[in-house]
């Protein structure tokens, strides 16, 4: 049930949190204007329109892809965005997406686990709802949550894909190497507060 600890967009309340295992098969082992009145006594002067320098057009160009609605789930709650994820890098996790949850108006993850062949999956298919049917039902704060699954198969291919609590700030690893790279040290106290919260979660 140990993965790595993740925290959310704050870094400073310290609210770690541990991403569950989902099972013992290394497959799934591995799975957020006022406006203010301005007199002026100038006549007005109407200017030209001010193009979006190149630079920033293609910036603009590059978030409509990624916020594409690529899939959705079969209740249609949750949108699969283009744009990728790699905040956990759990094994077992072939990909993760940015998605939308539309009941809540939150960013989730879309995590997708891939059978090469349909009978591979048709094998482990009771272990695989066992699990995922556990770790829905886990209700920690220092758990990230699993809000739903299911598979999809076609044709010879199936894929099970879930969705995750979005943490934003990536793993406890991650934040660690961007501390250690702008040279900040982390106080005792950090540390302490990182550790109750894991082993919290972890009891």
């Amino acid at each position: 049930m140990v993965k790595r600890c993740c925290f959310p967009v704050t870094m400073s309340e310290g609210e770690g949190k541990v991403t569950p295992s989902t099972g013992s098969d290394p497959k799934l082992e591995s799975v957020s204007s006022s406006a203010s009145g301005v007199v002026s006594m100038s006549p007005p002067v109407s200017a030209p329109p001010v193009s979006a320098p190149p630079a920033q057009e293609e910036e603009e160009e590059e978030s409509e892809d990624e916020s594409e609605i690529l899939e959705e789930s079969p209740c249609g709650r949750w949108q699969k965005r283009r744009e990728e994820v790699n905040q956990r890098n759990v094994p077992g996790i072939d990909c993760a997406y940015l998605a939308m949850d539309t009941e809540e108006g939150v960013e989730v993850v879309w995590n997708e686990v891939q059978f090469s062949e349909r009978k591979n999956f048709k094998l482990q298919e009771e272990k695989v709802k066992t699990v995922f049917d556990n770790l829905i039902q886990l209700e920690h704060l220092n758990i990230v949550k699993f809000h739903k699954y299911w598979a999809d198969i076609k044709e010879n291919k199936a894929r099970v894909i879930f969705i995750t609590e979005y943490m934003s700030s990536g793993s406890l690893k991650q934040f660690l190497k961007k501390t250690k790279k702008n040279h900040k040290t982390m106080n005792e106290k950090a540390w302490k507060r990182w550790c109750t919260q894991i082993l919290s979660a972890l009891r």
